[in-house]
């Protein structure tokens, strides 16, 4: 694309076949949702190779002024990869003004990606605004996102406002969140969000869940499995993964191929590192550990 599309009424843009047509772009977008519009992407390949070396890019982005309509965004079977010609290059990043009723992520992958997937937290004024009512996240493979995978915020007190709400189930987070410009620290980054339900992920050496509630009701529903084996880590690797949240895991196995093949590869991973045993040092010394001379 050597211009960015404007997308003033519902279009949907899809491959035919299992092959995914590529789409690279010359512009800071390859798409702009104005006022009227929503947009529908499937079996689609994006690649930020040709994109211009700015910082701040995106693949999708919203009318910088308000929007009176509300709109609606569908990424099904989608891959993103390759955005690091400049730091925070977000697959999605909205304007000020602008309200989504539903963005919905599925069955995609995300790979080599300087900034977010999901950029939400454009309404800091603090008065009950935010940027989507209904966010699905689900059935994902994202790896090398050096920003949050998704920020997502609803500030101020006012409850005559019910969202957003937030769903995020059967991703796999690879290597997500270390870049210098991730100023939340965290793969995701959800403040005032009223109901999160985030189940069945698998967080792989990867930046934590940042959650901050300026309200009195708000409902969280999370069971994912944490794994960290990079020497970065400056939590110890826990498990929080309940018996139903097993067999929901078991019964979908099968049924979702990106995170089949996310978590086998995982589990050959820690099968791996099983099999290389616990190396326990005899100690020589008094104060134990390991001898000086066992590092010549």
């Amino acid at each position: 694309l050597t211009k960015a599309i404007n997308i003033n009424h519902p279009l949907t843009f899809k491959t035919l076949g299992s092959e995914k047509a590529t789409i690279l772009f010359e512009r800071m977008m390859a798409f702009e949702i104005q006022n009227g519009g929503s947009l529908s992407l499937e079996n689609i390949t994006f690649d930020g190779t040709k994109s211009p070396d700015y910082a701040g890019n995106a693949v999708i982005s919203t009318s910088k002024t308000s929007m009176i309509d509300n709109y609606k965004l569908f990424i099904e079977k989608c891959e993103f990869k390759d955005m690091v010609v400049n730091h925070s290059f977000d697959v999605l990043r909205v304007s000020k003004g602008t309200f989504a009723d539903t963005i919905s992520i599925k069955n995609s992958s995300f790979k080599n990606i300087s900034g977010s997937i999901a950029a939400l937290d454009k309404e800091t004024d603090d008065i009950g605004a935010y940027n989507v009512e209904y966010f699905i996240m689900k059935n994902n493979a994202i790896n090398d996102l050096q920003g949050a995978a998704l920020r997502l915020y609803r500030g101020g007190k006012d409850e005559s406002t019910f969202g957003p709400f937030l769903e995020v189930e059967h991703n796999v987070f690879d290597h997500v969140g270390y870049g210098k410009k991730n100023k939340y620290d965290a793969t995701l980054s959800l403040y005032g969000v009223q109901e999160i339900d985030i189940k069945n992920n698998i967080f792989k050496d990867s930046k934590a869940i940042n959650m901050t509630k300026n309200i009195t009701t708000i409902q969280v529903i999370i069971c994912c499995i944490f794994l960290c084996f990079s020497t970065m880590a400056q939590e110890h690797p826990s498990l929080i993964l309940t018996k139903a949240g097993v067999q929901n895991i078991r019964a979908e196995l099968g049924n979702v191929p990106l995170f089949d093949a996310s978590l086998e590869k995982l589990k050959q991973e820690v099968d791996a590192e099983i099999a290389l045993g616990i190396d326990t040092p005899v100690p020589q010394d008094y104060s134990g550990g390991y001898t000086l001379s066992n590092f010549r």
